[in-house]
């Protein structure tokens, strides 16, 4: 799990690929992956401040206390995207998951019937955790799957897999398609484009039938 909250430095080995750096987040990183949130269009109706304020207090609580958060720097050293690995086996994981990333998903509603099917999709898949990435509003320049592979091997590397598998919640065609180049299989998707997808990773699930 995260290291306790007094720790001063991030965890993790670091991984460099073309200029990107990609490590586990530690404490003081959580206000800069707050910030990307508010990078690009926003709902109307959503305040920057208070927006960045809960998920500073959601990061903290849920991904970094009872899961993992990591993250990419640029090679101007400034964090560029994180992926929020949180505890599924909640009443209703969706909420979990939901909140963490709300200032991100928040830019494409999937509408009230797609968000009823994807919180009826991912509670039958009860998985033991769910990824999801965080970042900036444009996504023209996506990255490469790295940073989502690095969180899925703390993911696997984790006690207690066979307690449930592994999804992904992306909101993006790119997101989508990194989560299926390492593996993850598509459980649903829905919403107005470019919709949401529910993934599985299939390594687990086999895994769990043998």
């Amino acid at each position: 799990m995260a290291p306790p909250l007094d720790t001063g430095s991030a965890t993790g080995p670091a991984v460099t690929t073309l200029g990107r750096s990609i490590r586990q987040a530690g404490i003081e990183d959580i206000p800069a992956v707050a910030r990307i949130t508010q990078e690009g269009p926003l709902r109307t109706d959503s305040d920057p401040e208070s927006a960045a304020r809960s998920t500073r207090l959601l990061l903290t609580h849920v991904a970094f206390e009872r899961g993992a958060l990591w993250v990419e720097d640029g090679v101007d050293g400034r964090i560029t995207r994180a992926v929020a690995v949180v505890p599924g086996g909640q009443q209703s994981p969706w909420e979990t998951v939901g909140r963490v990333v709300a200032p991100d998903l928040a830019r494409v509603p999937p509408g009230p019937e797609a968000g009823r099917a994807l919180r009826t999709e991912l509670a039958a898949v009860a998985p033991r955790w769910v990824l999801s990435e965080i970042s900036q509003g444009s996504l023209e320049q996506p990255g490469p799957p790295t940073l989502l592979g690095a969180a899925l091997r703390w993911a696997r590397a984790e006690p207690g897999w066979r307690h449930g598998p592994i999804a992904v919640v992306a909101d993006t065609e790119t997101e989508r398609q990194a989560a299926e180049s390492l593996g993850f299989t598509q459980r649903w998707t829905g919403g107005p484009p470019p919709g949401w997808w529910l993934g599985v990773d299939a390594e687990q699930v086999d895994a769990g039938r043998s």
